[in-house]
Parts: C-alpha cells; structure tokens; sequence
C-alpha cells in the first residue's frame, strides 16, 4: 500500500514538473501604430489590417503608364488578392498608401494621389471587411462641390478621432485650409461638425503685393450676420463693404455654404457666400483664385 501510495506521488509530481517546464503559447495582440506608410512591393508581416488583432501578410503593388503616371494598385492579404482599383479619372504623381489605426483598434487604409494641378486622386480610407476592402470615408465630399484642387493635407490620429487639414481654392476665400475632425462612432466614422475652423487664408496685401496668410481682410460687400451657418435669425449686425475681418470657420453642406468671421472690433457671426467661383463672391478683397 505504502509503495502504491509513492508511485502515485511520484506520478503526480512528474506530471506537475511537466506543466511547469512545458511552454504555453499565448498569442500577442499585435498593436499598430497610429499611422504606418506601406511601400509598394514589400509584404509587410508585422501589421494587423484585418482588424483581428492578429498579424497579416501585406502586399501593396502601385503601376504606372508609360508616362510615369501613376494609374492604379492592388492590395493583397494573407496571399489573397482582394482589391484592384484603377484611377477613374487621370493619373496621379505620387500615390501612397498608409495604415492608419485608431485607439480601439480599428484599422483603415488611406490611400492618395496627387495629380497634375494639385488635385487629389482617390482620397480614401478603405477597412476590412468579410474578406474585402470597402469604402469607408472620402475626405473631399462637400469640399469639390464648392471648390478645385481639393487635398487632404495632413491626417493625424488622436484616440478614436482622426483630425485632417484641407487645402483648396473654394468659392469664399480662394486658396484656404480648414480643420475637420472625425469620430468613430456606431461602428463607423463620421465628421463630428461641418463647420471646419479655418487655418489659413492666402490674402494679398492692397499696398504692397506679398502674401499673408493669417490675419484680417477686407469685406468685399456688405454682410449681414447670422447667428448660425443655416438659420435666418441674425445677429442684428450688418457689416459694410470695407469693414476689416477675419474667416474663423467655413461651413459647407448639400445646400449651404457659409462662413464664420470676426470683426477687428470683435462683432462675430456667419455671411451667406454665393456658391459659383467669380471674384464677386470673394469675401474679402484680399483673397484670390488660384491655379
């Protein structure tokens, strides 16, 4: 009995010896960063792009026409080709495209050309999605509906938000930047306000010729402002022609387009612009079409 007793120990201890010594495989989440750029023609192997927390084959391969122009890509993951996507409308000079992950772990593709003319080709964010790439957001919707050589100037991720910079020659103020910000929220992104605060303005000084770009202006015709881009109610001001002001935000819509601005004695409120690129519907004198 005493014998049977130790070969059960001494089994039991073994055993024990074995799950201590025996390595268990857990496997890491793999983390991108924030934003990644992916070459053409490397297979990346680090970088989740699936969403699944897991690490996936990535192939990126851009072509070009015989201009050097280049004209479309194909994406292949995990050995599977699973996008093609040609230029619907010219070729582009640079084309890059970029992981761009957010807080959560949601995981997009940007990609973006710049064409001749600095115009944007694509401007997309693609995400995974039951074994393809779908659309997800395109920057430029209601900028190209009220202005030309619209680009996504800069992209930055900051939690579950993505923050862009705009640079475009709109109807308002001619060549400008704006700032909108994006929120991953019910399972997709959505632009958090239409109204985008203004960066900077191209403006011409009057007397000597050199170009500013941040500081006042001067209004080109009589506004009277409101106190939202879409509402009637006013703020019981009118501002004449020559009255010097400075754009805070832009607002562009389906059926809006208006402009937040600021007085240098500090009246502030929203112009109704007119929607058709002609000098008259420049807001200030300073500013100017270009290109």
């Amino acid at each position: 009995m005493r014998k049977l007793k130790k070969k059960v120990c001494l089994i039991a201890f073994c055993i024990l010896g074995m799950m201590l010594v025996t390595p268990v495989h857990v496997h890491a989440k793999t983390k991108n960063p924030s934003i990644v750029n992916l070459k053409s023609g490397k297979v990346y192997k680090k970088y989740d792009i699936t969403g699944d927390q897991k690490k996936d084959r990535i192939l990126i391969k851009k072509y070009k026409d015989k201009a050097d122009y280049y004209t479309g890509f194909t994406i292949s993951i995990n050995g599977k080709k699973i996008k093609k996507d040609k230029s619907n409308s010219w070729g582009s000079i640079t084309l890059s495209t970029k992981l761009v992950t957010l807080k959560n772990g949601k995981v997009y593709l940007w990609v973006q050309g710049i064409a001749d003319g600095e115009n944007e080709v694509w401007g997309v964010l693609y995400r995974y999605k039951s074994g393809k790439l779908i659309k997800a957001l395109r920057f430029a919707n209601y900028s190209e509906k009220y202005g030309r050589h619209v680009i996504t100037d800069k992209l930055k991720v900051s939690g579950n938000r993505l923050i862009t910079v705009e640079e475009s020659v709109c109807v308002p103020l001619g060549v400008a930047t704006y700032k909108y910000n994006y929120i991953y929220k019910d399972g997709k992104l959505k632009i958090e306000s239409r109204a985008a605060k203004v960066t900077s303005v191209a403006m011409t000084d009057l007397i000597t010729d050199k170009v500013y770009l941040h500081g006042y202006g001067t209004m080109r015709k009589a506004k009277t402002l409101y106190t939202s881009p879409s509402t009637k109610k006013t703020t019981g001001t009118v501002l004449r022609a020559k009255t010097e002001a400075k754009p805070l935000e832009i607002y562009m819509s389906k059926k809006i387009l208006s402009v937040k601005i600021k007085t240098r004695d500090g009246k502030t409120g929203w112009v109704k612009c007119g929607k058709k690129e002609k000098d008259s519907n420049l807001l200030f004198r300073e500013c100017f079409y270009a290109g």
